[in-house]
């Protein structure tokens, strides 16, 4: 769905006709709860066009008040779009929100969806708050940070603390060795895997 709506966003084709049904959703007047008939299409127009008229306003503004299961399509695909600063610190306010509730599924969501924010410091505030967190020793969360926030790992006490992570909270010296590898492979991480094990 999301690389449709690219493909047509980037042609200048118009979008396909549910977006309109989430913009409707969106606006301050409907009710929050009733989402069951949005598709995932729209929603990813939606995010698609973040950059093109109120699209990124509307959703920076309704964000916070989403149910679980809209937030986390949206979530899915802002995770491949360049999120807005408006967008990215209410993702940041949810996750902060969903780790202290401990809603693991949410805080994910989130993490994934900063991964690709506009703002380094959204992206690097994001990790450290779910390093700090009860899920950041979680083989789902480790691995989410390696595919997704690999770049925040290039500062090396960040590194340092999430190869702490790895080796004590999990149990299978495999998961190290596999998230090792995969992250010694990317070369702005190279250098400093290799310094973090010396």
């Amino acid at each position: 769905a999301y690389f449709n709506s690219l493909v047509k966003a980037s042609m200048k084709l118009p979008p396909s006709d549910y977006l309109q049904d989430v913009v409707d959703y969106l606006s301050p007047r409907a009710d929050a709860t009733q989402w069951q008939h949005l598709e995932l299409q729209g929603l990813a127009d939606l995010v698609a066009r973040l950059d093109q008229g109120e699209y990124s306003q509307v959703l920076a503004e309704q964000l916070p008040n989403l149910p679980a299961e809209p937030f986390c399509a949206l979530a899915a695909f802002l995770e491949n779009a360049k999120v807005p600063s408006a967008i990215a610190r209410v993702l940041l306010t949810r996750l902060d929100a969903a780790l202290a509730d401990n809603d693991k599924k949410l805080a994910l969501h989130c993490l994934r969806a900063l991964s690709n924010a506009q703002g380094e410091g959204f992206r690097n505030q994001a990790l450290d708050l779910v390093l700090d967190s009860g899920i950041a020793g979680e083989l789902d969360t480790l691995a989410i940070i390696a595919g997704r926030c690999w770049r925040e790992l290039a500062e090396p006490a960040r590194l340092g603390r999430y190869l702490e992570i790895i080796a004590t909270e999990q149990q299978d010296p495999a998961v190290f060795h596999q998230l090792y590898a995969d992250l010694v492979a990317i070369p702005l991480l190279r250098p400093h895997m290799l310094a973090a094990l010396r």
